[in-house]
């Protein structure tokens, strides 16, 4: 792994104990998830936001998220603004 992905990595694990936040925004999920600094930074975030997504990356990695067959297909049928929160130990509907 080059030194990007290892220290972009390192500053998650990190700065979450100092009140640090990382945004990511991806329009591949798939592409994010395949990447061992994706899931790191996945496994560690505090928030999380599952809007549109193409089917198939719905199905690859719906199960990994512990995504319920309700959430799934919401997010599926997820139109633009609208989709899954998941924050403080909440799962919201979201519609922005």
């Amino acid at each position: 792994m080059s030194s990007a992905p290892r220290t972009l990595g390192d500053l998650v694990r990190r700065g979450r104990h100092f009140g640090l936040e990382v945004h990511v925004l991806t329009q591949r999920v798939t592409d994010w998830f395949d990447s061992r600094i994706g899931r790191t930074i996945q496994s560690v975030a505090a928030s999380k936001w599952f809007g549109q997504m193409e089917a198939r990356e719905l199905y690859e990695i719906g199960p990994s998220l512990g995504l319920s067959a309700e959430e799934r297909d919401r997010i599926d049928k997820a139109g633009q603004g609208e989709g899954l929160l998941v924050t403080t130990g909440r799962r919201v509907w979201v519609n922005l």
